[in-house]
């Protein structure tokens, strides 16, 4: 077994400088646009309440409620201003009746995700290399999160959520696709790239919690921080396609003067792979709806690992750093998993360790706090962030395992896909919590079930430890079989 440190020697001497500047790339903007996502509960936090008695209204003493009681008309209530930072949900009073208006702006934001991940689906399809796309998905996310500085209607915020966050859906394929494409090229990088990438987007809590307690304005939590670091690398990188060219040169031997562009990339390179052929063909088919299944799985596990964190007691802000630590360390695991044990089996002592945590909070999870003992509010924390944990080690270790399964044309759109479909679960998991919590069932249970499930889905899948991706779907490679034949026929000379 290679030692990390070992591992890190050989990635330094074999790295090339275009590898690095597409992980930084990668890494900063995974970190920063998702950063905006993972600042949605400090964007949308509730004011501070103070509630009186109504028979005596503001004369009386004050004490702090919370929503439900300021909202209930028991009360006549204030905001305290002294105490609020200034949140969405603070600046335009959306509370009580109009408490539905702050909620809009999660169903907007995830919205847009959905659609820019089926749109990125057919976008990939039809472009040529990734550089140039990744660029300019990067500053469109950019500039749209900047129009928040002048935003002074909450209708124009949905509008600014949605966009932001279907460029972000783009952001995430992109970089995914990219980066495993030119980390294809180095044999120590190849199979830990994805998971190095991703760092970013855990890191993205710590990022945001930090930024927050500086400044909790939403805006420049929207603006400042999420967005105009974007602007900056798409300018600091203005020239990466050129650069992309040069690095494709190196690893193909090629002398310095030779010319290499678009035009030589496109007749080398596959076209794309149409993402109606991932389940028109047969030998994508079965692959496609046991990923989708997979990630729509991982993605309400993602979910429970959230409220399960949700829970803890405690700051907000310290809460969204252990957060984003449990994810950047259980990034960094699956990376070493990667490269050390083979993909089914990984997958399934992960998914089956998940449901243990789940069924465990079972016996210690209360819905009221103040009823818990401390070894039970312990018990929490470690379960919660062993959860946490646990998924992100899951999703680091999926997302590898995917860009060896589908051929290489096809990566971009299966990872667009499966996101679209996870996506859709996304907006409808927590109607389905709701309902099961209404019929007396914790959700817990949905949980750790589906842990089980995913060990199901992931049984029909190829084992690709140790073996180079496809070129191309094996149709694909028989068409081009067949369509050779003629040309071939005609220049054999004929007999008489």
């Amino acid at each position: 077994m290679k030692s990390l440190i070992a591992w890190i020697k050989e990635v330094k001497a074999t790295i090339q400088p275009y590898q690095v500047s597409v992980l930084i790339i990668s890494f900063i903007a995974m970190l920063t646009a998702n950063g905006l996502v993972m600042a949605l509960p400090i964007i949308l936090l509730d004011p501070t309440l103070i509630c009186f008695d109504n028979s005596n209204g503001l004369e009386g003493p004050g004490f702090e409620c919370s929503m439900r009681e300021a909202c209930s008309g028991e009360y006549t209530y204030v905001i305290d201003q002294t105490e609020s930072i200034n949140s969405f949900t603070n600046e335009f009073n959306l509370i009580c009746d109009d408490g539905y208006l702050s909620d809009l702006v999660g169903s907007f934001a995830f919205f847009g995700k959905m659609l820019g991940y089926f749109f990125y689906t057919y976008y990939i399809d039809t472009s040529k290399p990734l550089v140039r796309p990744l660029m300019n998905t990067i500053l469109a996310c950019g500039i749209t999160g900047m129009l928040a500085l002048v935003c002074f209607d909450p209708r124009l915020y949905y509008v600014i959520m949605f966009l932001f966050n279907f460029f972000n859906s783009g952001i995430i394929t992109l970089c995914y696709s990219h980066t495993v494409e030119v980390c294809q090229k180095n044999k120590e990088l190849k199979e830990s790239c994805v998971q190095l990438i991703y760092v970013g987007w855990a890191l993205s809590s710590c990022y945001s919690a930090a930024f927050a307690q500086i400044s909790s304005d939403w805006r420049i939590l929207t603006s400042i921080v999420s967005s105009l670091p974007l602007i900056i690398v798409y300018f600091w990188y203005y020239n990466l396609e050129s650069h992309y060219y040069e690095f494709l040169k190196d690893v193909q031997h090629l002398k310095a003067d030779t010319a290499y562009d678009e035009k030589e990339y496109v007749k080398e390179h596959p076209k794309a792979g149409h993402f109606i052929n991932l389940l028109k063909f047969k030998s994508l088919r079965m692959m496609t709806i046991m990923t989708c299944l997979i990630e729509s799985i991982l993605g309400i596990v993602y979910y429970g690992a959230h409220l399960a964190v949700d829970s803890l007691v405690g700051n907000i802000y310290i809460n969204m750093s252990l957060l984003g630590i449990m994810e950047a360390i259980g990034y960094l695991t699956s990376a070493v998993v990667n490269t050390q044990y083979k993909r089914r089996e990984s997958h399934y002592v992960f998914l089956f360790l998940n449901f243990l945590v789940y069924i465990l909070f079972l016996f210690c999870y209360t819905e009221h706090k103040s009823e818990s003992t401390y070894e039970l509010l312990v018990a929490n924390a470690v379960l919660a962030l062993a959860g946490k944990w646990l998924n992100t080690v899951l999703y680091g270790m999926f997302h590898g395992y995917l860009a060896e399964l589908a051929p290489n044309n096809y990566r971009p759109a299966i990872f667009s896909f499966t996101g679209a479909v996870s996506a859709v679960f996304f907006i409808i998991i927590p109607q389905i919590i709701t309902a099961m919590q209404m019929l007396g069932f914790s959700s817990y249970v949905a949980f750790g079930i589906s842990n089980l499930l995913g060990i199901l889905f992931v049984c029909p899948l190829e084992e690709t430890k140790g073996k180079v991706p496809k070129e191309v779907a094996d149709e694909e490679l028989t068409d081009q079989i067949e369509l050779a034949k003629p040309d071939a026929q005609a220049q054999t000379p004929s007999t008489v």
